[in-house]
């Protein structure tokens, strides 16, 4: 089961990844550093935290037109990573 956030994407083309800036329900803050968290419903503790800066590597590149097209329209994403932080899948728009 993929890890979810929910945010806009910056897409980096030379390196296939994808920077995400996170809708408020998927940000967090300690000591003025902001985080990302990514959330495994299916499991109890399934939480992954990273910094904002973090970059994400895109495993599918069936995925790479589509997240391209979500970052020039600024639109909100609900993005899934795996257990290796690799983008494994994305539902546009993002739903609550």
């Amino acid at each position: 089961m993929p890890y979810w956030t929910q945010g806009i994407v910056t897409f980096h083309a030379s390196e296939k990844r994808i920077s995400i800036n996170p809708t408020a329900d998927y940000e967090v803050t300690h000591e003025k550093i902001k985080y990302i968290l990514f959330i495994d419903t299916a499991v109890h503790d399934g939480l992954r935290i990273f910094k904002t800066d973090a970059t994400f590597h895109i495993k599918e590149t069936s995925l790479v037109p589509l997240l391209i097209q979500a970052a020039f329209n600024n639109v909100s994403l609900r993005i899934g990573i795996d257990d290796h932080t690799d983008v494994s899948d994305v539902i546009i728009p993002a739903r609550s």
